[in-house]
């Protein structure tokens, strides 16, 4: 009793934003023991922190470069930013980004928190939402996923445009809209579900303070037209990675399936992935996808009929689904028909709406009814506490991660990829020879089609000289139906490469026509594009190649293997002045690369031997 009693006097002497951190510190004790968690190379990790080519300093060139132009089919420049800072601090340190996601995560509860307790509701009952919010499971991804940094980044100047723009104040004055607007170009700037951010304020004031249209229109117009602008970019961006996969009809179908869905996993969160594949989407004829799309519609009725009474909830719905219309698939679906983050602002948004109205409903009931909701909710969040930890240990590594994943969606080609990825690169750093063995013959089960095991079976058959087994691979290995366009790139190349050692040049040219068949612009990221070219390189095929590496260069300027790439194809092609020009260029991008440098000086030896000649 006494220590309670000293708690609460302690809280009552804190200043509200001290309190507000607190609250959001306390979302992050569900994850405190992710720190310590490797990086996911194989989801999105290499590419965002261990590949990325605009990682290493903050030199001028690389801050503006995220600036002006994407990454990985998305334009986020804060995001690349916010990493540019932490590679520059602590380099490849996974528990550094970990911990800043932590803080992230951490400063929206306490913006939730602040939110809450100005429209009304009791700091008890913002505590108790602010834990329902920070402890659930569908936050795991979001918050530990290395890679998912966009999504947090977005929440938080989403979150405080929010509280910017609805303080109490009747009347935006001119600072506030300034203020509001940059932090709706931040929120843009993080991650392109941001875009529904302008929705979410002129929701506000046309259900809340309609008398403040007049002086707000140009903030709104302003906002939306940034909205769109950003909509463009990133529509241009993802022209790459956008996969229709299901007709129009039934895309809109499971988008209005989507809600229901997210709302399922709210109550029963106990199957969560990192994928929800594409392959596992609702069928347009599934009743149940269809009486949710009736329900919505219903839903939205009854509010939109009735929200004059309680215009605060029918705000927080309201926005909360327009918060999910950029990732409803409705424009096309990528790998994925849902994902766990998507839930994230949406349920900010939510509570945003339903506790300040659920306090006051309390507020005029008896004690023993508002004592039994305390404790109800108590009971949920520590039961939540638990699926969060549980679930949060499985992305302590990819091999965890994708056996998880696996055990939801058994068949799904790209879970069943991932995962036989992961085993192939745990077998590959294994020092063990049976142990790497046995994980590449696990590999081998689940996916054989597995660009990493099959190098590495190449690898032991070019080893052994059976040129007819390699060849039987190679074939079989282009011929298995979910194989990816880069592996069947590679296994055509090397079928090339080997029919020309045979001495076969033009079955070997047919197999090139085969693997080089797919424009340079088709290729839908850098990293193709690089193994396109060093395998063009290798067929004898330099035009070929430069054409690659020029096209991955016009996406990213500064890539230093795509500049020493084309500086070995100019150096090919006679051009010694341009390979050295392009070769000092690589190994500024990247000062550390001793090998590199060590290639700079070869070739600048070169070319005096050449001017010596000359004389």
């Amino acid at each position: 009793m006494e220590l309670a009693l000293a708690i609460r006097r302690w809280w009552g002497n804190l200043p509200a934003p001290a309190r507000a951190a607190v609250a959001g510190l306390l979302c992050t004790l569900p994850f405190l023991h992710t720190v310590g968690f490797g990086f996911i190379e194989n989801w999105d990790d290499d590419r965002y922190i261990l590949l990325n080519p605009w990682l290493g300093d903050l030199s001028p060139s690389k801050v503006i470069g995220v600036f002006a132009q994407p990454y990985f089919f998305n334009y986020h420049p804060l995001t690349m930013l916010s990493y540019q800072i932490e590679h520059a601090l602590w380099g490849p340190w996974a528990p550094g980004y970990r911990m800043v996601n932590l803080l992230l995560h951490a400063a929206c509860g306490g913006l939730l928190f602040a939110w809450l307790t100005r429209a009304g509701a009791s700091q008890a009952a913002a505590l108790l939402a602010v834990a329902l919010f920070g402890f659930h499971p569908l936050r795991v991804e979001a918050v530990v996923w290395i890679s998912e940094r966009k999504e947090l980044l977005c929440a938080l100047f989403y979150l405080a445009a929010v509280h910017v723009w609805t303080a109490d104040d009747p009347r935006p004055g001119p600072r506030r809209m300034a203020l509001a607007a940059a932090l709706t170009a931040a929120s843009l700037m993080s991650k392109a579900m941001a875009v529904s951010l302008p929705a979410t304020l002129l929701l506000y004031d046309l259900l809340l303070r309609r008398d403040a249209l007049r002086r707000t229109v140009w903030f709104h117009a302003g906002t939306i037209a940034l909205a769109v602008v950003f909509s463009i970019l990133n529509m241009r961006a993802q022209t790459g990675a956008l996969n229709p996969g299901l007709e129009l009809e039934s895309r809109i179908l499971v988008a209005a399936f989507a809600p229901a869905h997210y709302l399922a996993t709210t109550f029963e969160p106990i199957w969560l992935s990192p994928l929800h594949p594409i392959e596992s989407a609702p069928g347009r004829g599934r009743v149940g996808m269809i009486a949710s799309a009736v329900v919505l519609a219903a839903a939205l009725g009854v509010f939109l009929a009735n929200w004059k009474r309680c215009p605060l909830v029918a705000w927080g719905v309201a926005a909360s689904l327009v918060s999910l219309g950029p990732v409803s698939g409705i424009v096309g679906f990528g790998a994925a028909w849902a994902a766990d983050r998507y839930s994230y602002i949406p349920s900010l948004l939510l509570l945003m709406g339903l506790v300040p109205a659920a306090c006051r409903a309390l507020d005029s009931a008896n004690g023993k009814l508002r004592k039994g909701a305390a404790w109800f909710c108590l009971s949920i969040t520590c039961l939540l506490t638990w699926g969060t930890v549980s679930y949060a240990a499985k992305w302590r590594d990819p091999v965890t991660l994708w056996t998880h994943a696996r055990e939801q969606f058994p068949e799904a080609p790209l879970i069943r990829r991932n995962l036989a990825d992961a085993l192939s690169r745990k077998a590959m750093a294994s020092q063990d020879p049976a142990e790497r063995t046995r994980l590449l013959a696990e590999a081998a089960r689940i996916f054989p089609a597995d660009h990493r095991l099959l190098m590495a079976q190449a690898e032991e058959l070019e080893g052994s000289g059976d040129a007819d087994a390699l060849a039987r691979l190679l074939d079989s290995a282009r011929r298995q139906p979910s194989i990816s366009d880069a592996t069947a790139l590679w296994a055509a190349a090397k079928l090339g490469l080997l029919r020309l050692r045979e001495g076969d040049r033009e079955e070997a040219e047919r197999e090139f026509d085969t693997a080089f068949a797919r424009p340079p612009q088709a290729w839908p990221t850098v990293q193709d594009l690089l193994f396109a070219g060093r395998y063009a390189e290798e067929a004898g095929r330099v035009d070929t190649a430069r054409a690659y590496y020029e096209e991955a260069l016009r996406r990213e300027p500064t890539n230093g293997d795509a500049l020493e790439g084309l500086a070995f194809v100019l150096h090919r092609q006679g051009d010694l002045a341009g390979a050295l020009d392009t070769l000092r260029a690589a190994v500024a991008a990247t000062p550390g690369d001793a090998d590199r440098a060590r290639n700079l000086a070869v070739m600048e030896a070169e070319a005096a031997a050449d001017v010596g000649k000359q004389r």
